[in-house]
């Protein structure tokens, strides 16, 4: 879909009407996409999906956003927890703040000033119903307003997201036990109502040139008796303001003082667990202002949360930092296990600084146990050490950890004195491969002995170029070469992508020229290439001669099955 974008002045006028309207937004919903299955475009650049929830409290289908970090499904390091940012007026900033939590958290020019976010982002249905702690008509300046006839069902709202909503995210998605609640406008004052409920909600709110002025004041006469009985206020609040220009029965003094008013009782309330920040933002007006608000807003509520330079180059202190970090957040928050490999990989490979790089790497592992990739990074610098035993442990502790890890199994068999670990459902020797689909043998078109040659699938004939020799090279992995040439069945440049051909090439060992025979229950064997762990195949499941083959994921299918029969001895 194209969006159109009309661009013109925002007049004083205009600044007055979404004030008055709406709190900062037309208060009627924008209508939802229809939810007809819409065809994926090859091309398409995705940042997030869409959801529905059936809500008891509110007695309706309440849509919802998600944006994941691209970590999330990565599957190199080990599986991390995320803090979850609740994005009000979803429909209307979803793209903006998924692409500001994205630069700020996710290493973009070396840029780690937040952790990365799981954002949950709410539509729109009745945004003054829902966003509007009190029912009142009464507008800004205390103008009758019809369009707030619906008002006042803040409360119920917040109880959906409390009771519903966050409950139903954090059983769905890997989460940590910190909550940031973000709303603009009408948001902006359903974010301070949030901060005023017991026990808390959120552990962390920014809100964006809020309507504090609504029902002449109500929060701020609320949270002026609030603090008259308690202090237990707990994590950051940030607040922005906008320079919104006067108007016709059109004040913004009166928005803003509200605001300030509210942060001055909030700060003589400061502690050491409770920090408060406002923000005037001279060049942004109340439309503008969000996105500039919501990357200073996580500046502040992330605060040191970046590690300082000097403490990149020293684990120690690193390690201190984000002890630092976690105690003032209140949850965990190890260093990343991506930026110490990088660190450690660098000393390693760059620096030459062999024992500094290894002392990173454990600490990766000791973080992150679960991490194969840890071990394995570890494994490398132990035998780059020459401390091969160690190499062997960390290795095989790494593909204990993901058994689907080829580098290790490849990296183990080369370390480990053949032939310690055999393994293997074939005996060493000459085998004809006959494909299921097709009755037809693998073989090397024309008997050819020159590297690059195609192979093929043919009729039978028992000639050498049909016969294969395969090698066990240690844990059910096999070398395979044509009887005839003594040249290894190859996928085509080391390809890992699926499609990729295969053909016979000088024999060297390397990954792409070792296949795994698999079993597969019916007498038939897949035959999975080492380097990409893909399955040889008939391509296009022809049934023809000379039909040519390739790697291709495996898919269960017959051209992908194979019969191994033993020849006694090579054909003369």
């Amino acid at each position: 879909m194209q969006l159109k974008i009309h661009i013109g002045s925002f007049s004083a006028a205009m600044v007055a009407a979404v004030f008055t309207l709406g709190g900062g937004c037309a208060t009627r919903p924008l209508p939802e996409p229809a939810a007809a299955a819409v065809k994926p475009e090859d091309n398409a650049i995705n940042i997030g999906k869409r959801f529905t929830l059936q809500s008891k409290i509110l007695n309706e289908t309440r849509p919802y956003w998600i944006y994941l970090p691209a970590s999330y499904h990565q599957k190199v390091y080990a599986p991390k927890k995320y803090p979850v940012l609740y994005l009000l007026d979803g429909n209307a900033h979803f793209q903006s703040a998924s692409g500001v939590v994205q630069f700020m958290s996710e290493s973009i020019n070396a840029n780690i000033q937040i952790p990365e976010l799981i954002i949950v982002a709410i539509p729109n249905i009745r945004r003054t119903h829902d966003l509007t702690p009190t029912h009142t008509t009464r507008g800004y300046g205390g103008k009758e307003e019809p369009n707030f006839s619906t008002s006042g069902g803040g409360e119920s709202f917040l109880r959906f997201i409390a009771e519903e909503l966050i409950p139903h995210i954090e059983a769905e998605y890997r989460t940590q036990p910190y909550r940031v609640l973000v709303g603009h406008s009408f948001g902006g004052l359903f974010a301070m109502n949030a901060l005023l409920h017991r026990p808390p909600i959120f552990q962390a709110h920014i809100t964006i040139d809020p309507s504090l002025w609504w029902d002449d004041q109500i929060l701020l006469r609320r949270l002026k008796e609030m603090v008259q009985k308690s202090n237990d206020f707990r994590g950051p609040v940030y607040i922005s303001i906008a320079n919104n220009p006067p108007g016709k029965d059109f004040d913004p003094k009166i928005g803003e003082q509200a605001s300030r008013d509210f942060l001055d009782i909030l700060k003589t309330n400061s502690s050491p667990s409770f920090r408060t920040a406002l923000q005037y933002f001279d060049a942004e007006d109340h439309g503008s202002v969000p996105l500039l608000s919501l990357y200073h807003g996580l500046l502040f509520n992330f605060d040191g949360y970046k590690p300082p330079a000097p403490a990149t180059e020293d684990l120690a202190l690193l390690n201190a930092h984000f002890a630092k970090v976690s105690g003032r957040l209140g949850f965990e928050i190890r260093a990343p296990e991506e930026f110490v490999n990088t660190m450690g990989w660098g000393k390693l490979n760059w620096n030459h600084e062999t024992n500094s790089a290894i002392e990173w790497l454990k600490a990766n592992v000791s973080n992150y146990p679960d991490s194969p990739n840890a071990y394995a990074s570890l494994a490398e610098a132990y035998e780059i050490k020459g401390e091969k035993s160690l190499a062997m442990q960390n290795y095989q502790k790494s593909l204990e950890l993901k058994p689907e890890n080829r580098d290790a199994a490849r990296q183990l068999r080369r370390l480990r004195p053949f032939p310690e670990s055999p393994g293997g459902p074939l005996s060493d020797g000459v085998y004809r491969v006959i494909n299921q689909r097709t009755g037809k043998a693998l073989e090397v078109a024309g008997a050819s002995k020159a590297d690059r040659a195609v192979v093929d699938q043919m009729r039978w004939t028992n000639g050498l170029h049909q016969q294969w020799i395969f090698k066990n090279v240690g844990d059910g992995y096999y070398q395979v070469t044509a009887a005839h040439s003594g040249k290894a069945l190859d996928v085509n440049a080391l390809s890992t992508r699926n499609g990729a051909r295969v053909i016979q090439w000088t024999t060297n060992g390397g990954p792409n020229q070792i296949w795994q025979p698999v079993p597969s229950g019916d007498g038939t064997y897949r035959l999975l290439n080492d380097q990409s762990g893909l399955a040889l195949q008939v391509a296009n499941s022809a049934r023809t001669n000379g039909a040519w083959m390739e790697q291709w994921q495996w898919e269960a299918q017959a051209q992908q099955k194979w019969r191994l029969y033993p020849i006694s001895s090579p054909a003369k």
